[in-house]
């Protein structure tokens, strides 16, 4: 454990050092806007393809997730970020069946920041990334039977699931307010520590009509809608910096 520890260690510094500026991360929670309107038309119609239930989903959801990047050269950002959103409804008028659907998304980024303040310590980062978005909806029922009755649920036809994944192409404009209050010498020479207060928004496009993709049997019911994560969201976080001493005296 303390030789990975130090190995992580050596290669932050050695990141840090040559970008110049450091390696910032924070855990983000926010707001994901998407339009679930196919979905509804397609739950609550009773033919074709429909379930007949009596269910909606609304179109504003609780985002988890992280970010982090690089800074190289003062201005030159690499990063990532991940985000998922759940949700689950159960229709009116049942009480074993339940429609559950989880989002998610990864990118890989890249950005210019813009510094503001003469110490440097906000920057403003737009950011155009590429990525995977997943989306799955699953009509599952809660068996209240014996063991054997609820193995058999993984074979019959009263559960089902369908997910779609594909391209995403992100677009964000990032936040950041960084403080380095720890000279790390003891530990890593050139090294600063501090806290990170972090907020992005953007909008998320999915290209193409991707296909879903059944991974259980459910014949009768065709449930395929125009689904995808695509949307506006906007995250807050917080977390920390590793920043180069040099760059820091340079301010």
């Amino acid at each position: 454990m303390k030789r990975m520890l130090a190995i992580l260690l050596m290669l932050t510094l050695a990141v840090s050092l040559h970008a110049q500026d450091g390696i910032y991360g924070s855990f983000t929670l926010g707001q994901k806007i998407v339009d679930l309107s196919p979905l509804n038309d397609r739950l609550q119609a009773s033919a074709p393809g429909g379930l007949g239930l009596d269910v909606e989903f609304h179109n504003n959801y609780w985002l988890l997730g992280g970010e982090g990047h690089i800074i190289l050269a003062k201005h030159f950002v690499i990063g990532g970020k991940g985000m998922a959103m759940w949700n689950e409804e159960k229709p009116k008028g049942t009480s074993d069946q339940t429609i559950k659907i989880v989002g998610g998304l990864g990118v890989g980024s890249v950005g210019y920041a813009f510094l503001a303040g003469e110490d440097k310590q906000v920057r403003l980062i737009p950011q155009v990334g590429v990525g995977v978005s997943s989306f799955l909806i699953q009509n599952k029922f809660n068996f209240q039977g014996d063991q054997s009755q609820f193995n058999n649920a993984f074979v019959d036809d009263r559960r089902s699931a369908l997910t779609k994944a594909g391209l995403a192409i992100d677009f964000c404009l990032m936040f950041d307010w960084y403080i380095s209050v720890i000279e790390l010498l003891k530990i890593i020479p050139g090294l600063n520590f501090g806290p990170l207060i972090h907020a992005d928004a953007g909008y998320t496009i999915v290209p193409g009509n991707t296909e879903w993709v059944r991974d259980f049997n459910d014949p009768g019911n065709d449930l395929k809608p125009d689904l995808s994560f695509a949307g506006f969201y906007f995250n807050v976080g917080i977390g920390i910096g590793l920043s180069s001493s040099r760059q820091e005296k340079k301010k």
